[in-house]
């Protein structure tokens, strides 16, 4: 893409790890890359939750090229935090996967926790492609822990590591990010371990969502067949990051500099999101995430959730 003299945008990538490696490429190149995604604090900006050199080292070109429709790791680190206290967690033990995203987001839950009053039982990482996680799963069980905050995606072995955790500890908590926030993990866990999950994306249900997006959601189950409930929660905003950047590709004019320009102009009243603006970083304004629990083998809304609210 990048050597290609005709290419203007590139949407993506879903996972903020596969970013860390494409945002230098398409930056050196000097074309516009937006993730309809990543929450990774890093990519974008500095402080507790980035790794050293971030975000300066994606960009080596010096100008920032790349931005996102969905609210960073530190806004969901905090919402998570809220909703750990509104079901009264008082001890939480965190994990993660051990790449880029899940250490991120891991760190900024930790650290919101810890702001909110819940102790930190202790922290570990789990081995994607491990068989199982009994060990693990006692060794929390032996720190004392009611909840588990796991940080990284379905990818990573998600399902395997709740249901050892729910097998050592069947009244424990457990909580998840975005990267697990999906209809396929719903359906791979079993009822006792729904029970016990809760989790948050960075959309809400789509009745709270302004017109355009209970429009867009009527489109999309007419188009595909999917009933509201079955939508991947990130499809709105798949939609969000391709409309921004065609309006911006627009307002550029063919110019790759222009466009990027345009992107980081980009103030919306009536997106299907809601009204925000891209800032000086390339995130967006939004803040709002969903709270979500897992029911018959589906991501079904429970409440929006805001920081300390």
């Amino acid at each position: 893409m990048a050597q290609d003299d005709s290419a203007i945008a590139y949407l993506g990538e879903f996972n903020s790890g596969a970013s860390a490696i494409s945002i230098p490429i398409t930056n050196e190149a000097g074309i516009l890359q937006v993730s309809p995604s990543n929450t990774q604090l890093g990519l974008t900006k500095s402080g507790a939750g980035a790794e050293p050199g971030e975000p300066d080292k994606y960009y080596p070109s010096g100008e920032r090229t790349y931005g996102r429709v969905v609210p960073v790791d530190t806004i969901q680190g905090a919402a998570q935090a809220q909703y750990m206290k509104d079901e009264g967690v008082k001890k939480l033990y965190v994990l993660n996967d051990k790449e880029v995203y899940g250490q991120g987001v891991a760190k900024n839950t930790q650290t919101a926790a810890e702001k909110a009053g819940i102790q930190i039982a202790g922290t570990d990482g789990w081995d994607g492609k491990a068989a199982n996680y009994r060990a693990l799963a006692d060794k929390i069980k032996a720190a004392g822990a009611d909840a588990v905050f796991a940080g990284g995606i379905i990818d990573n072995n998600g399902p395997q590591l709740f249901k050892d955790l729910n097998a050592a500890m069947p009244t424990a908590k457990l909580f998840g990010p975005d990267g697990l926030a999906t209809v396929d993990f719903a359906k791979e866990i079993p009822t006792a371990v729904q029970k016990q999950t809760f989790l948050t994306a960075p959309t809400v249900a789509p009745d709270e969502l302004p017109p355009t997006g209970q429009k867009f959601y009527k489109d999309y189950e007419k188009e595909y067949g999917e009933a509201q409930d079955e939508i991947d929660p990130y499809a709105v905003y798949g939609y969000e990051a391709m409309s921004t950047t065609l309006d911006a590709i627009a307002k550029g004019g063919g110019d790759r500099k222009k466009t990027v320009d345009a992107f980081f102009q980009t103030k919306k009243s009536d997106s299907v999101l809601g009204p925000y603006e891209i800032d000086q970083d390339g995130d967006t304004t939004l803040t709002l995430y969903g709270a979500y629990l897992a029911k018959g083998g589906k991501l079904v809304f429970n409440k929006a959730v805001k920081a300390g609210q």
